[in-house]
């Protein structure tokens, strides 16, 4: 009979390790995490601002809320997207929660405003019709 021990294989922390912030918790033992960093544009003489976002796996005993400013680190491959592991939970990030709010309230107003002149178009060709 083979026990549960030989047939687990423990997870070796190596190579490249990052500092994100949790977007996503929604998925049983897993979260997505994203960080930003600066690249240099030689030809605008700028800098520009890129994501990457990867879905990580938070360890048993561990709680990740959105928010939280994680460390995380490479693995062998868990899942077909994950190959990191949360190993240490840095604490809440309050800016990132009001940024994500604001944009998707800015989305929201976005589709109000663009939903608003098809109404007014309506009510003029109805008024129209009635004139003739």
């Amino acid at each position: 009979m083979v026990d549960e021990k030989q047939t687990k294989r423990p997870l070796s922390l190596r190579g490249r390790t990052f500092v994100g912030v949790v977007t996503s918790n929604k998925m049983h033992k897993s979260a997505i995490v994203e960080w930003h960093r600066r690249i240099k544009n030689s030809k605008y003489d700028r800098y520009q601002v890129k994501r990457k976002k990867i879905a990580v796996h938070v360890p048993e005993g561990m709680a990740v809320n959105v928010g939280d400013m994680v460390r995380i680190k490479e693995t062998r491959p868990i899942s077909k997207t994950k190959n990191f592991i949360i190993t240490e939970n840095l604490g809440f990030k309050k800016e990132h929660v009001i940024k994500k709010e604001a944009e998707d309230n800015a989305d929201l107003s976005i589709h109000k405003k663009q939903d608003e002149p098809e109404e007014k178009i309506e009510e003029n060709v109805g008024n129209n019709l009635e004139d003739t």
